[in-house]
């Protein structure tokens, strides 16, 4: 009888130790928006790095997918993943979303060519002016709440966008400045010196994971995030990952 019980753990110990390891698993879906999530990056960018580093600290690997803005957005919205990167803060996304501790501030600004002489320095300015926006982001609140009254140009994404406004068929485009100088440097290079961003700052945005309400076991995963994060901050860590990423500073 021991030898026939011996027999059926060691058949199910495999079981057992797949569903224990699908347990420590974190999905979190991302976009390409470098320099802060990025296939293309050493470590996948500086905040793909600390959310794994964060998450190490209480033994959770991590899997990073991939996908356009608006089908991430949806699949975690819908449960299929755990959370999802570079996320700004939006009161009608708490419905759907545990918003993460901060991981990074993300600037607001608008870029223009140099030798457009259009500026602004409120959203009362923008008005006589045709601006890029990518579809589907959340955009600083009072933008939004203008929006009827703006000339929006909507794109796909944001090359696309540097493209138009290098193309001069918009006056400005709104953006990340830390991804706009990322972007300009490594796709428009002979290009950057005709682009220069407004002194006006939109919005200084924090970037968080959003975890999603429908997901499992998503009360764990956020606890183990937040704590690691901390840790990270608390015992220098967090500086070293912008340092090997090359970020000096998360608000530069």
């Amino acid at each position: 009888m021991r030898i026939v019980i011996v027999l059926i753990l060691l058949i199910l110990m495999p079981a057992f130790s797949c569903f224990s390891d699908e347990s420590k698993l974190v999905t979190l879906t991302a976009i390409e928006y470098p320099p802060y999530t990025s296939q293309e990056l050493d470590n996948g960018g500086f905040l793909e790095d600390m959310a794994k580093s964060a998450f190490s600290l209480s033994g959770y690997e991590v899997e990073i997918i991939y996908l356009p803005w608006n089908r991430a957005l949806e699949m975690t919205k819908r449960g299929s993943y755990d959370g999802l990167m570079d996320m700004w803060y939006r009161v009608e996304r708490e419905e759907f979303f545990i918003f993460s501790e901060e991981m990074a501030a993300s600037k607001i600004g608008l870029l223009k060519r140099k030798d457009n002489p259009a500026t602004a320095a409120s959203y009362e300015e923008l008005k006589a002016y045709r601006i890029g926006v990518v579809r589907g982001y959340a955009n600083p609140p009072q933008f939004e709440a203008m929006h009827d009254q703006l000339q929006i140009d909507e794109a796909d994404g944001e090359i696309t966008n540097l493209k138009k406004l290098l193309g001069k068929r918009v006056d400005f485009i709104l953006m990340d400045l830390k991804v706009g100088r990322h972007l300009i440097k490594t796709f428009f290079g002979d290009k950057s010196h005709m682009l220069v961003a407004l002194p006006w700052i939109l919005q200084n945005d924090p970037l968080h994971i959003g975890f999603s309400r429908k997901a499992m076991d998503i009360d764990a995963k956020v606890k183990a995030f937040n704590d690691g994060i901390k840790s990270l901050k608390a015992s220098g860590e967090y500086q070293k990952i912008l340092e090997r990423n090359g970020v000096q500073e998360v608000d530069e």
